[in-house]
């Protein structure tokens, strides 16, 4: 009577396993779990041999179908083979066939074959970062704030760097003048007009930066500063002290006459006279010697008001004077 039982029990269980790809083994006591993956197993590995008892649970089968316990590897490795770029590291880049990490003074096509630390092509045909000194065709292929100079390299556009116009040099020099080279405008620096030099100092008539002091060239009093402001004939500025040349009085500082001889002067004794004008309170008198007198006695006269006091003018021609 058990021998029935078992029979119909045994039988709804091996239908059962057969949907799930199991088998009876070869002495029916048991049964083989071939095929139970995701998909077939490969004809080299055969069927499984295991062997379950009908009367245990079968569990979930895990795997990727394949056989493998694991993933495959990552391809995206840095210098693993390639075709594109997508299968190399970030930062790496694909050069057929395998992925190459391009840094600085890398060979280059164009901006695609650098990596982000040298991401410039120019003209060179080797990847650069832009910092100063590395070749250039445009201002975007410099580290901002370095530009491209007329070199075609990257400069800060400071001092003396070569420039085409302003737009080559930096804050620090921003005057690109006619020796082609960047300036701050400071004193003795080329420029073209007033513009191109730091006030408040002035473009000279030599074309050099200047404060217009003392000695420094003039085409005119423009070109002189507060401390020797004015441009007599010799073309150069002075401060109007004594012995300095001028034109007239207004080139003469304070009290100073521009005399005769065309220099400042105080007029005093001894002092060349056309007349008595160019002659100072000190020595107010101008005689026919031409030089400025006080009138005292033995100083030459023309008459006796170019005497002192309780002194008069004596003597004939050239040998008049005061007794």
């Amino acid at each position: 009577m058990l021998e029935r039982i078992r029979s119909p029990m045994r039988i709804i269980v091996l239908a059962a396993l057969a949907l799930v790809g199991c088998s009876p083994d070869s002495t029916g006591k048991g049964i083989t779990t071939a095929n139970l993956g995701d998909g077939a197993s490969s004809a080299d590995d055969g069927p499984s041999t295991d062997t379950l008892d009908p009367d245990e649970t079968v569990g979930p089968v895990t795997g990727d179908g394949d056989g493998s316990d694991s993933d495959s590897a990552d391809s995206h490795t840095a210098g693993a083979e390639c075709m594109v770029d997508g299968d190399c590291a970030p930062g790496w880049v694909c050069q057929p066939p395998m992925c190459v990490d391009k840094g600085e003074d890398d060979p280059c096509t164009g901006p695609e074959d650098c990596k982000p630390t040298a991401p410039f092509c120019p003209h060179d045909g080797q990847c650069h970062d832009g910092s100063e000194g590395d070749p250039c065709d445009d201002d975007g292929q410099c580290d901002a704030p370095l530009l491209c100079g007329p070199g075609s390299v990257c400069q800060n556009g400071d001092e003396g760097e070569p420039c085409a116009d302003t737009g080559d040099c930096g804050a620090a020099a921003p005057f690109c003048t006619a020796d082609g080279s960047c300036h701050d405008g400071s004193a003795d620096d080329p420029c073209a007009d007033d513009g191109q030099c730091m006030a408040p100092l002035l473009c000279g008539p030599a074309g050099g930066c200047q404060d217009g002091s003392e000695g420094d060239p003039c085409a005119s009093a423009a070109d002189c500063g507060a401390g020797a402001p004015f441009c007599p004939p010799d073309m150069i500025c002075h401060d109007g002290s004594e012995g300095d040349p001028c034109t007239g009085d207004g080139e003469c500082a304070g009290a100073l006459l521009c005399g005769p001889a065309g220099v400042c002067q105080d007029g005093s004794e001894g002092d060349p006279c056309a007349g008595d004008e160019d002659c100072g309170p000190s020595a107010p008198h101008c005689p026919y010697d031409d030089e400025c007198h006080d009138g005292s006695f033995g100083d030459p006269c023309d008459d006796d008001d170019q005497c002192g006091p309780f002194l008069v003018c004596v003597g004939a021609g050239d040998l008049k004077g005061c007794i």
